[in-house]
């Protein structure tokens, strides 16, 4: 299982963590090459297919976003993917 960041009333997360479900405890996931990530954000919509994570939208500060980022399991990177909106 991944989940990835969010935000409450004292601060942002940007991080991605993953459930390692046999010993049920939480880890960070390390970004490589680059280390860009999406930014903080809440209200977003996640998925996977196949070994990539999709993280669509959500709102930061009342602005909504429409962007698509895409998680590469296998190399640990983010980028991000155009969108027709």
């Amino acid at each position: 299982m991944f989940i990835y960041g969010g935000t409450d009333v004292w601060r942002e997360d940007d991080r991605l963590y993953t459930l390692d479900t046999i010993t049920n405890e939480w880890a960070e996931v390390p970004i490589l090459h680059g280390g860009w990530c999406p930014n903080a954000r809440e209200d977003m919509s996640m998925f996977s297919f196949v070994d990539k994570l999709y993280l669509f939208g959500g709102e930061k500060e009342g602005i909504c976003h429409f962007d698509l980022q895409e998680f590469s399991i296998k190399t640990h990177c983010w980028d991000e993917l155009s969108t027709l909106y």
